[in-house]
């Protein structure tokens, strides 16, 4: 850690620092500049006045400049100027919400499943804008534009993607420019030597190709801020993606010719990194990905892979969260690196299994090329680096519903309404065929709901939303004249990635249920209705015969087959749905803070689960009921075909820091022993077909002393579900829950 870089950690915003308050009301005079515009053009006014107007500044000893202003609360003056201005996002909103089926509306507000608006989720083509830049994909639209009739409707795309391609110029030159004036009035020599090879650099990056090491850091850096900014406030988890791939031809150039050295690199791609921890909000993902294998099959790591580790090891920050793509012939060193940086805490790297999700991809019409370009948009969801246009995190279908509404002929326990499909009543369930039946019709019931949900927020978008600069770097938008948001008639891929939410919750209910009214015949149907809906009180035996049944992730072959049957159910019917968009479906596991929302408004289930309580964190074994090991969770989740998973899988692990390592001055000193036996776990794992693992190295003493003292512990990371957030800045009910999952040995 050199001393620059901790001065410039030392300086990152804390969690009030606010956000980019102002945004709106400068994208707001832009887009009413000209009301008589198409809105491809006046979305691009609206940019390019951010982009011109907002506040700039380079800090001390920065080598990476860009900076993202943050305040408390908005320019008042600003709010009075766009006062009584449309905003077509509203406009989206209330379409979207308006179009919606009353049942499907009713469903959403009951907390069966969940829909919105999320934007970004994705990683564009970096490889593209250092290869080419800013400058030849302005010229590339001028093209299209100069061979389109008058009537031709890719003419107002291509007027909008002019505007922002050359805003997004222009705003490296502001930085250009100061940069040349603070070296004007620098007195350290150094320093001002330093601000004058800024200034050249913003000069060349990212309008023109990136040549250096520095130049390709500089400009993957402005052109995450920028489309951020071509979104909204706050960078919607726009992610790097394959660092260790479309910056390593810069590196390698720069090395080999002597004018970096590697020590000088680490420094760069350090100061990158920092970058990342000064974009709002502060615990949302921001991914890269490193590993994997190449279009043939080969091992891709390289000496970019480990750096960057290394980097994201010796920083300890939480952006850019790290992440490996795995395959049988990694590069040891890679593994070794990873597996190291688990047992310090914090839950990075997350690892992705190449031999799982390559194949997955190409189920689903992806070029072999491609596939191998995937990435993690933002926790495990799984899209397409530069060629892709995801729609995440906003479709989360609530299986522990499914199974109470089947318990219930479809009426929804918390509001007493028929909800769900209409299924037979408990007293009519004589059999647990039947039960399983109903269950399977709930299920089908909340996909189409929800898939109907998710299209109208789809379909509003595409009506009111354009991002001209985003379109520019996501292939084939630009030479297609779409932006993003038309479908697949723009990106190359399109993805819409719902969420099962509680699948464990349902396959342990569904066994205690199996051995408690079917096998051992020591109560109804009617008994558990009568139960849950009591929250277990006064039915604490039955509680507790239904707590004793089999339980997923304990390597009981009777419960995980029941999770893989409703898994497969899961990834038939999802894919069947169909987006205004067009593309693929591609159903996932993730469940972000969506198993403590949706518990929340969930009632007493029949796995023993009290109401209110959050449902499983990931796809495996429910907090603190894995009582058999790692291994026996492992082989459990490996029994589900998770392959076409590809809108992601969670699955967490959690080990006693405690009792593995040694303390030494006040840090643990992990022996070659121990991080090889948790290296052949992590191998086993993926060789039986595992799709991600995360893993927290931490103690639940060590946890409830930051609830109760957060401000000892304000970098305390933890993994929750698919993310890396601090543990003091979670609330209560996702400290609670991650404090109960089972601490395993190795």
């Amino acid at each position: 850690m050199t001393e620059r870089l901790q001065r410039l950690i030392n300086r990152l915003p804390g969690p009030d620092a606010g956000t980019f308050h102002d945004w709106n009301a400068l994208w707001l005079l832009g887009y009413h500049e000209m009301p008589e515009e198409p809105r491809e053009v006046r979305s691009a006014r609206g940019l390019a006045r951010v982009l011109r107007e907002m506040p700039i500044r380079i800090a001390p000893e920065e080598l990476i400049v860009g900076h993202y202003p943050l305040s408390e609360a908005p320019d008042p003056d600003l709010l009075q100027r766009v006062e009584g201005l449309a905003d077509p996002r509203a406009e989206r909103m209330q379409q979207a919400l308006g179009s919606l089926r009353p049942e499907d509306a009713a469903a959403r507000e009951a907390s069966l499943h969940t829909a919105g608006v999320m934007k970004g989720h994705m990683t564009i083509d970096n490889e593209t804008v250092l290869r080419r830049g800013l400058r030849s994909l302005r010229r590339e639209a001028q093209r299209h534009l100069a061979a389109t009739g008058p009537d031709d409707p890719r003419r107002d795309f291509y007027r909008g993607a002019i505007i922002a391609l050359q805003a997004a110029e222009r705003f490296a030159l502001r930085y250009a420019e100061l940069a040349e004036r603070m070296a004007e009035d620098e007195a350290d020599a150094a320093r001002a030597e330093e601000l004058r090879l800024i200034a050249r650099i913003c000069r060349r990056v990212p309008a023109g190709p990136a040549e250096s090491f520095h130049e390709a850091l500089q400009a993957t850096w402005l052109m995450h801020m920028l489309v951020a900014l071509d979104v909204g406030p706050g960078h919607h988890c726009f992610c790097p993606g394959r660092v260790d791939r479309y910056l390593l031809p810069a590196l390698r150039a720069d090395i080999e010719s002597g004018r970096l050295t590697e020590q000088q690199a680490r420094e760069l791609l350090a100061c990158l990194f920092v970058k990342y921890n000064e974009i709002p909000s502060f615990d949302t993902p921001q991914l890269y990905i490193v590993g994997g294998t190449r279009p043939d099959g080969s091992d891709a790591c390289n000496e970019l892979t480990l750096m960057a580790l290394e980097t994201t090891d010796q920083l300890q920050l939480i952006a850019p969260g790290a992440c490996l793509a795995w395959h049988r012939d990694l590069n040891p060193a890679v593994m070794r690196q990873a597996t190291l940086m688990l047992t310090r805490g914090g839950g990075y790297p997350a690892i992705f299994n190449d031999e799982v999700i390559v194949p997955g991809l190409r189920d689903v019409g992806v070029s072999a090329r491609d596939a191998v370009q995937y990435v993690p948009c933002a926790c495990t969801e799984i899209t397409v680096a530069g060629r892709s246009n995801p729609w995440v995190a906003s479709g989360y279908v609530n299986f522990a519903k499914a199974l109470s509404m089947a318990l219930r002929g479809g009426v929804d326990a918390a509001t007493g309404r028929l909800l769900g499909a209409r299924t037979p009543p408990a007293a009519e369930l004589t059999t647990y065929e039947a039960l399983e039946a109903a269950v399977a019709k709930q299920v089908r019931f909340l996909t189409k709901s929800n898939a109907r949900t998710v299209g109208a927020f789809q379909a509003a978008a595409a009506r009111h939303d354009s991002h001209p600069l985003l379109s520019c770097v996501v292939r084939d938008c630009l030479p297609r004249g779409r932006d993003i948001n038309r479908g697949v008639s723009a990106a190359r891929y399109v993805f819409t990635e719902p969420e099962a939410v509680g699948l464990t919750n349902l396959a342990d209910g569904l066994a205690a249920i199996r051995r408690v009214v079917f096998e051992q015949r020591s109560a109804t149907l009617e008994e558990i209705v009568e139960a849950t809906d009591a929250d277990f009180e006064g039915h604490e035996r039955l509680r507790r015969q239904l707590l004793a049944a089999p339980k997923l992730g304990n390597d009981d072959e009777e419960v995980d087959e029941i999770a893989a049957r409703f898994a497969d159910l899961w990834h038939q019917e999802a894919a069947r749905q169909r987006s205004p968009l067009g593309g693929s479906y591609l159903p996932g596991y993730l469940s972000w803070i969506m198993h403590a929302r949706l518990g929340a408004e969930t009632e007493a289930t029949p796995d023993g689960r009290p109401a209110r309580e959050p449902l499983a964190d990931c796809l495996g074994p429910a907090q603190g009921r894995d009582r058999n090991g790692p291994t026996a969770a492992m082989r459990s989740v490996n029994r589900i075909d998770l392959r076409p998973a590809l809108g992601g899988v969670v699955f967490n692990l959690k080990f006693d820091r405690r009792i593995f390592g040694t303390p030494f001055h006040g840090r643990r000193i992990v022996s070659d022993a121990d991080l090889a036996k948790l290296e052949a776990l992590l191998h086993g794992f993926f060789a039986g077909g595992g799709f991600e693992v995360q893993v927290n190295f931490t103690d639940a003493a060590e946890l409830q002393r930051a609830q109760q003292r957060p401000e000892q512990f304000p970098n305390l990371l933890v993994r929750v579900a698919g993310y890396t957030a601090r543990f003091t800045r979670l609330s209560p009910d996702l400290q609670d829950e991650i404090i109960r999952r089972t601490a395993h040995a190795v």
